[in-house]
């Protein structure tokens, strides 16, 4: 794919924070669940990406849920370069930069949620998102 992707985001709103602890040493030892969902809305031409996260304490207690969502709104002929067949093909790197703009959003929302809770000074670790994307994804246009 040598055509360049035009975009713009729409949206970027954190769907769900939820502290589940009054206190907690952050010295302990976290582990975080991460999970990415894509959708793409052809009749807008959006790709949607919502990345959610799960903190928990060494004894697999959750402290923290976190939810974010963005919208990028695919230019016109970008959407038109990417389909054949009546289905649009979003290709990895597209996918993997859009995902990472996305965990980099709940960062920084996160930050400021969590700035008067017991996980303040909690720092998202690096999300390697190509991990998760290994392939385009395809979008029917129709049903």
């Amino acid at each position: 794919m040598a055509e360049q992707i035009y975009y713009r985001i729409i949206k970027a709103e954190l769907t769900q924070f939820a502290t589940l602890t009054d206190s907690f040493d952050l010295k302990n030892k976290l582990m975080q669940n991460n999970e990415m969902v894509l959708a793409f809305d052809p009749a807008n031409s959006v790709l949607s990406c919502t990345y959610s996260i799960i903190l928990r304490d060494e004894n697999e207690a959750p402290l923290m849920k976190a939810s974010m969502l963005c919208g990028f709104e695919l230019k016109k002929e970008s959407v038109e370069a990417l389909t054949q067949n009546g289905t649009v093909k979003i290709p990895s790197n597209v996918l993997v930069h859009m995902a990472s703009l996305t965990y980099s959003s709940m960062r920084g929302a996160i930050s400021v949620k969590a700035e008067d809770t017991a996980l303040r000074g909690y720092v998202l670790p690096f999300c390697n998102v190509s991990e998760h994307v290994k392939s385009a994804v395809s979008f029917k246009l129709t049903e």
